[in-house]
């Protein structure tokens, strides 16, 4: 009798190992959903971050129409995006504009070094991520790289990353560098939002400037 209580005693703990382990694996699966990583990206590896998206039918100001030939800037009334942007696709794929000369001839604007601005002064956290808001409301098209440019403008060292999308809706930020550079090609897709960055100061006491463009 004594041998039987043990092997129910024994019984009973593996039991209760067992339905604790999968009761843990049920209530945690970002662990293993995490192995479903974004794309890697040239310039630096994704990791996840809310979405971003602008609504092309009520949205109305500066807006920059990604084609496969080049991007062209325009301003859009509420309502005008999506016929203002078929239109400049259609003209470029015909050849009467040219995304590398387009100006107010064409009916466009004519973009700047840093897209639709010239650049953006931004501050990086002292070790934690602040974002900088200012950047350029982008339309792309299936298979588009956005591209982000960033110079530290203080004696302290940073990290950037910059928004991107896997796919309409689901954005995730993207390192590019801690050292500065140009170039840095992040997938965007078929997305409208406006570009976005933030940086992270390696220093306990202080944040630092920097600029960028895209």
């Amino acid at each position: 009798m004594k041998r039987t209580r043990k092997n129910y005693s024994r019984l009973a703990f593996t039991t209760a190992v067992i339905g604790a382990t999968m009761i843990a694996l049920m209530a945690a699966p970002a662990a293993y959903a995490s192995q479903d990583a974004p794309p890697t990206v040239r310039g630096g590896e994704p990791s996840p971050s809310p979405s971003g998206t602008l609504d092309p039918l009520t949205y109305e100001g500066s807006v920059i129409v990604a084609t496969t030939k080049g991007d062209v800037l325009t301003t859009v009334n509420a309502g005008e995006l999506p016929e203002v942007a078929a239109s400049i696709r259609a003209r470029v794929a015909d050849g009467t504009l040219d995304p590398e000369t387009a100006g107010e001839a064409e009916g466009v604007e004519q973009l700047k070094s840093g897209g639709c601005h010239d650049w953006a002064n931004a501050v990086a956290g002292a070790w934690s991520y602040a974002e900088s808001t200012t950047g350029c409301a982008v339309i792309g098209y299936p298979g588009y790289d956005r591209v982000y440019n960033w110079s530290n403008k203080s004696g302290v060292q940073l990290c950037v990353q910059a928004k991107g999308f896997k796919s309409p809706g689901g954005s995730y930020w993207a390192g590019i560098g801690c050292q500065g550079g140009k170039d840095f090609y992040v997938p965007w897709g078929n997305t409208f939002a406006y570009t976005q960055v933030r940086g992270q100061a390696l220093s306990w006491v202080t944040g630092a400037a920097y600029t960028w463009w895209d």
